[in-house]
């Protein structure tokens, strides 16, 4: 067992690459990147204040980039896993009159399991599902009077079409 180090307030997410690779974010607007094997750090990757509630690395088998979720920008940021260059802001569209400003806040975020799409969960019951390539929102969800939680995970289908939500099964996290 190892333990990697390096912030200064609470982890609130974690996730693992298909490639040997752990990150956490936290409290401290960190995300912190290492090589499970060397327990090298890869990169750290600095955020606004609360916007780093979750994420989720490319599952293909050699990642470039990282998914960062969460908080009121109502945006999903894509980082590159070199340097931790910003290289995509995939923003959610603005709120209808039937939706209130403060439910754009973005709880969760999934891959496609081809990699080429992003889900992201809001605050406000709907499920934003964007195009990687081109960073273009590609359809808006109705999640009814669920909410995508922040710690319900998405789930991926060999299809790319297909996602779902499993608000029932706990969520399960990676033990180092």
């Amino acid at each position: 067992m190892h333990s990697y180090t390096g912030h200064t307030l609470g982890v609130v997410a974690l996730a693992v690459s298909t490639n040997g690779l752990v990150a956490s974010s936290a409290l401290d607007s960190l995300i912190r990147v290492w090589d499970i094997e060397t327990h090298e750090t890869k990169c750290v990757i600095e955020s606004p204040p609360a916007e780093n509630w979750e994420l989720a690395f490319q599952p293909v088998d050699d990642p470039q980039h990282i998914a960062v979720a969460g908080g009121t920008s109502g945006a999903v940021k894509l980082f590159a896993l070199k340097d931790g260059e910003l290289l995509s802001t995939l923003s959610l569209p603005e709120a209808g009159a039937h939706k209130p400003k403060h439910g754009r806040f973005v709880q969760s975020v999934a891959y496609s399991g081809d990699g080429k799409r992003v889900a992201c969960g809001v605050m406000d019951g709907t499920v934003a599902v964007f195009d990687v390539g081109s960073g273009k929102l590609l359809h808006t969800l109705e999640a009814g009077t669920a909410r995508p939680s922040l710690k319900t995970p998405f789930h991926t289908f060999a299809d790319p079409r297909f996602l779902s939500r499993t608000p029932c099964r706990p969520p399960t996290r990676p033990m180092f």
